[in-house]
């Protein structure tokens, strides 16, 4: 039988467990919510650092104006400038409307996507919700940059209307298809392992196979040409607009690759510095190779375009290098950069403005290939270099053949609808949204004249109406 002392100690052992529920269970409840309110605070973080990335994408746009108000002349300021508000204004709304559904619906064969049209199924609201809203207005910024890169190459001979039609297919057709073959999760490269960050051939080989085809459909300007094929230099408005709008670009690439993680993690920042490394190496070198190794000519444009094609090289691979690569990427880029610039503006003589071509296009072929040769171990997607670089070289080829097919045909039915050119005479007068016409077939005394003083060459009227041009003007 317990004495009255084992009875006291028993009280107390109870008191003593009711005082530690009283203390410890709360204590318990405030850990968890304390737990709970840090992986929201993270999740806000992560939310508030991808809509910063996207505003620093959609900044990008006054960079892309900058650059391409610099590079045209005077007389085009003003239309160069309309036509980069125009491609943000249509891309915004047609991607909105169709290509984000088509590029990240439910996939249908891993070909197309068929829902998220109109934002359809998105409610507001915390969580997974608010990722989706987050995720289209990213990818809505990341769809502008493709539009504009054809802005710049074909700048100062096409139409307003012509350019806002072909902007319409980009944002529906294009672009959004192959982005689902590459970064929908059941689209067909993706499935195969093929790898592009952050849009080296996404948005930036697309872009530039889109520019090429239209600067050849439409012909140089011009002047740019003379009749044995010498490339005329043109004065351009301003060398340090231009400057301006590389470090506006470069600004915004932070947000373009640092924002594709679409998480604010350990990777944010190493992905940036490796950004810098490759546009800051790229820059020193195309200087340098431009200046020792090809006369110096175009020194101004090598330079700038150099720093963009090295921010456009790393864009594919910034996840995966370290900064040791992310310079040695940058160097080839500068020098694919310069060799490229020659190819296509001096021997093929397709009157690219801004050089999209070399910048966007060849740097961004370079990019895709590279990541096999850089990326760290453990990182490659098809789990060798072999098989990396086949499935990347796969990727390229599909990449330039729709783009340039699909961008041919839509060219082709706005030529032989509305046409692509301005008239001669607008032409020689400069361009404005609201009153370019067609080439007239009439000839004008105030054309033929300028003609004759600048010596240059301009082929029939019909020749250009058509787009085509057998002799160089």
């Amino acid at each position: 039988m317990p004495t009255q002392n084992h009875l006291s100690y028993r009280r107390w052992a109870v008191y003593a467990a009711i005082f530690g529920l009283c203390v410890f269970l709360p204590s318990m409840a405030w850990a968890q919510d304390t737990g709970d309110a840090a992986v929201d605070i993270s999740t806000k973080l992560d939310q508030f650092w991808v809509v910063i990335a996207a505003s620093l994408v959609f900044f990008m746009q006054a960079g892309f104006l900058a650059f391409e108000v610099g590079a045209v002349r005077r007389k085009n300021t003003s239309a160069t400038a309309m036509k980069n508000l125009g491609d943000w204004v249509m891309m915004n709304l047609i991607f909105f409307l169709v290509g984000y559904g088509v590029m990240f619906g439910a996939s249908q064969g891993g070909i197309v996507g068929s829902s998220l049209f109109f934002a359809q199924g998105f409610e507001p609201g915390d969580g997974p919700q608010q990722w989706e809203w987050i995720q289209l207005l990213f990818q809505i910024a990341f769809a502008g940059t493709a539009a504009t890169i054809v802005s710049g190459a074909m700048a100062e001979r096409t139409t307003f209307k012509a350019y806002l039609l072909f902007t319409v297919t980009l944002a529906a057709v294009i672009y959004p298809v192959f982005g689902h073959w590459v970064w929908n999760s059941e689209g067909w490269l993706a499935k195969l392992g093929f790898m592009d960050f952050a849009g080296a051939s996404v948005v930036h080989m697309v872009g530039a196979v889109a520019a090429l085809v239209g600067v050849r459909m439409v012909g140089p300007r011009l002047g740019r040409y003379s009749r044995d094929g010498s490339m005329t230099k043109l004065e351009v408005n301003s060398s340090a607009w231009s400057a301006l709008g590389v470090v506006i670009l470069w600004f915004g690439w932070w947000g373009f690759n640092g924002g594709s993680v679409m998480r604010f993690n350990s990777e944010v920042v190493p992905i940036i510095i490796n950004t810098n490394i490759a546009g800051a190496t790229a820059a020193m070198i195309g200087f340098f190779h431009c200046q020792v190794l090809q006369g110096g000519q175009h020194s101004e444009e090598k330079f700038l375009g150099s720093a963009l094609g090295g921010l456009v090289a790393i864009t594919a691979a910034a996840n995966v290098v370290s900064p040791a690569s992310a310079f040695a990427i940058g160097a080839i880029a500068a020098l694919i950069h310069n060799y490229s610039y020659d190819l296509i503006l001096r021997r093929l003589h397709l009157d690219d403005v801004v050089a999209a071509s070399p910048v966007h296009g060849f740097c961004g072929l370079w990019g895709i290939l590279c990541i096999p040769l850089f990326a760290r171990e453990g990182t490659l997607a098809a789990g060798n270099i072999a098989s990396q670089m086949g499935v990347q070289m796969i990727g390229a080829a599909v990449c330039i053949v729709w783009t340039g097919t699909t961008s041919f045909i839509f060219f082709k039915l706005i030529q032989v609808t509305v046409g692509l050119r301005v008239s001669p005479i607008r032409e020689i007068r400069g361009l404005g949204i609201g009153e370019e016409a067609h080439i007239e077939a009439a000839a004008d005394p105030e054309l033929d004249q300028i003609l004759a003083d600048s010596g240059s060459y301009v082929p029939p009227a019909q020749d250009m109406q058509a787009g085509m041009h057998g002799d160089r003007y």
